[in-house]
């Protein structure tokens, strides 16, 4: 997990269609649940742009991999419409969570199949605290006192 330092560029880009494998896998069932809904593939991917703490960074360009992102995309297409859903995606993924007031940080991961592709699973959200909260610096997520 890491903070960048500037998130400069959102964008929402045409997916790949699944291969007939990676469809294959979405239409396993489990076993052990109740829930047989079909997972649907996503027409577009989510991309930021940012450059990290390095004063030379020309920059890097990463996926969100967050499942959120997905289930957003099929809630606003049915609310809003083809029209408008591309705008509102950028205003919910962009525009809400990229405010003065957070110190967005980014999980970050790779996957067997890529193991040289470093994508964000998802942002994580906190308000900024005005103090020790910096791009570069580890955000801490439990308490030293341990409830002394």
């Amino acid at each position: 997990m890491f903070r960048p330092a500037e998130v400069t560029d959102f964008r929402l880009v045409d997916a790949q269609p699944w291969t007939a494998s990676k469809a294959a896998l979405a239409d396993q069932l489990d076993l052990f649940d109740n829930d047989m809904s079909r997972l649907e593939w996503v027409p577009i991917e989510f991309r930021y742009r940012f450059r990290c703490v390095d004063d030379d960074c020309p920059g890097h360009h990463m996926g969100l991999q967050d499942w959120e992102a997905g289930a957003s995309y099929r809630r606003f297409l049915r609310k809003y419409g083809e029209q408008e859903v591309l705008n509102k995606l950028r205003q919910r993924w962009f525009d809400e969570i990229f405010t003065s007031d957070r110190a967005v940080h980014f999980f970050v991961g790779n996957i067997a199949a890529h193991p040289q592709d470093v994508h964000a699973p998802g942002p994580v959200l906190p308000a900024a605290t005005r103090r020790g909260i910096r791009p570069g610096r580890p955000l801490q997520l439990v308490s030293r006192t341990h409830g002394r």
